[in-house]
């Protein structure tokens, strides 16, 4: 018997938390193969830079290589793409990151008052 569609949209409700561990499992299970797919995506969708970022593919790959393919926070290498980092006042690029330093800054809406006040609660909770 086909389930409706409302059936479906039911069950995905019911099961969110199922879904979601298969979906953390396929992509453990399938981490290199998720990257490579992303960068061959980006590569081969230029525009995605160009109408995000007012860069093309050439411009990102050279940014891309001057840092060797590091996070330009962390430092940790990326077997995927970068994250384009920029002022939202301005739009001016600044560099590439890593997507958990991207969205880090993000959470903080670059306020450095609040970056502050993030390092001293890291300190002041830091008790080993």
């Amino acid at each position: 018997m086909k389930r409706t569609w409302e059936e479906i949209k039911q069950w995905r409700i019911e099961n969110k938390d199922k879904i979601k561990e298969q979906k953390r499992k396929y992509r453990e299970k399938h981490k290199e193969k998720i990257k490579e797919g992303n960068r061959i995506y980006y590569l081969n969708n230029p525009n995605k830079y160009k109408r995000n970022h007012n860069i093309d593919n050439n411009q990102y790959l050279l940014m891309f290589e001057n840092q060797n393919g590091k996070c330009a926070i962390c430092g940790n290498i990326s077997n995927s793409v970068l994250c384009i980092d920029h002022n939202h006042e301005t739009g001016k690029i600044r560099a590439l990151l890593c997507s958990n330093c991207n969205v880090g800054l993000g959470m903080f809406h670059d306020d450095i008052v609040l970056f502050k006040k993030a390092i001293s609660y890291i300190k002041k909770h830091n008790e080993v």
